[in-house]
């Protein structure tokens, strides 16, 4: 059984006492916390992930009681201050990157529209608002080594975009084709929520910029997510490839703030490429404001 990363609040074997657990193989790999499918008292599958016992990880349990399996794995227990969640184990549990990457993207993306309506909901109190993000480009920009016209612009959009008076909803916040899996049912059910309220049309965001690097004409698989998810969802083909775009800078800037001094990245590749998609969003979110004006 592979160990316990740094910073997790309790071991498992506290949580197999306290939950009546079973820990099985293997931990999962791809996992960025330390996830394990485990058996409950009566023979029940689920999957014990622990992570450390922050605000991150309060937002995560909150999101998924108020989803309360609507769209998203079930929560069957947690302990916040110990950093645990107890999740139902989704099967088959295929991800929705393999739809991706055997050229279905227009499956794909309709599978991953089809969640996000199940998933979004009348903001709960207490959730934060996507403005709570916004502080990042302040917060890490004029400390990395990228020119200061590489993200004020899209810090900028992301501040005028985040403060308007349009219709909000509770947002996954990261529903990358990684953080959808296959239900029983035939669907596709979200895991590892970051739980903010705000525009619908950031949704999409995080989908839009992975997988493209496999894809021969990424700016025409972009253009198709877009277009997919504006069609299935109803929204604004323009805000939805705008916030692709800020978001996108906005993570390239998260790049360097979690990983400057990790000698197993090359942090600054990580960033360009980052960027490159950003660079493309925003020639998308252009080309889509100049049809609509």
């Amino acid at each position: 059984m592979a160990g316990v990363g740094a910073g997790v609040g309790a071991a498992p074997g506290y949580f197999c006492q306290q939950w009546g657990l079973t820990l099985l193989e293997p931990v999962y790999p791809r996992s960025y916390h330390w996830v394990c499918p485990v058996t409950g008292p009566a023979g029940e599958a689920w999957v014990l992930k622990l992570r450390p016992p922050d605000r991150d990880c309060q937002l995560e349990i909150q999101t998924l009681r108020d989803y309360g399996g609507r769209g998203a794995a079930r929560l069957m227990a947690s302990d916040p201050e110990r950093g645990a969640l107890l999740l139902e184990q989704l099967e088959p549990g295929s991800l929705l990157a393999a739809v991706l990457r055997s050229g279905e993207e227009a499956l794909a993306v309709e599978h991953a529209a089809l969640t996000m309506l199940q998933l979004w909901q009348n903001p709960p109190s207490g959730q934060p608002s996507l403005q709570a993000w916004a502080g990042g480009f302040a917060r890490i920009g004029p400390g990395c080594p990228l020119a200061p016209e590489r993200w004020q612009e899209a810090q900028e959009l992301y501040l005028q975009w985040s403060a308007e008076p349009v219709r909000e909803v509770l947002l996954h916040g990261d529903l990358h084709p990684d953080n959808l899996l296959l239900g029983p049912k035939g669907d596709y059910l979200a895991i590892d929520p970051h739980g903010r309220v705000g525009d619908p049309a950031f949704e999409p965001a995080a989908y839009l910029r992975n997988y493209l690097t496999h894809q021969p004409d990424p700016v025409s698989s972009l253009r198709l997510r877009i277009q997919g998810f504006a069609e299935a969802l109803a929204l604004s083909p323009t805000r939805i490839a705008g916030w692709g775009y800020v978001q996108t800078v906005l993570s390239a800037l998260w790049l360097w703030e979690d990983h400057a001094h990790d000698p197993a990245l090359d942090v600054m590749a990580a960033m360009e490429r980052e960027l490159q998609i950003a660079g493309w969003l925003r020639e998308l979110w252009q080309e889509y404001l100049a049809s609509a004006g």
